[in-house]
């Protein structure tokens, strides 16, 4: 059916058991490589658990292009001793 279990973040496991010994991953996203090209989704993330037993699952991407990051420098790195070391 072409559909995609994307790699999960975070958490290994989604769900456990009370006694902490027994944990499985199953809540978690299936979807088409066409909702992937349309949301830009990477991957799914595992949250904090809110609720007994079940930790969160949430769809993570984005589309957005933020372009290069800029180059920052701090004068106050010329003032370390060792500065030019790294450098050189």
């Amino acid at each position: 059916m072409g559909m995609i279990d994307l790699p999960m973040v975070g958490k290994l496991y989604t769900w456990f058991n009370g006694d902490g010994r027994s944990m499985s991953r199953i809540d978690h996203f299936i979807v088409t490589k066409k909702l992937i090209q349309l949301w830009g989704i990477t991957s799914q993330w595992v949250g904090v658990r809110d609720i007994p037993y079940h930790y969160p699952v949430v769809l993570k991407g984005s589309k957005k292009n933020w372009g290069p990051k800029p180059f920052k420098f701090f004068n106050c790195w010329l003032e370390y001793p060792s500065f030019g070391n790294l450098i050189a």
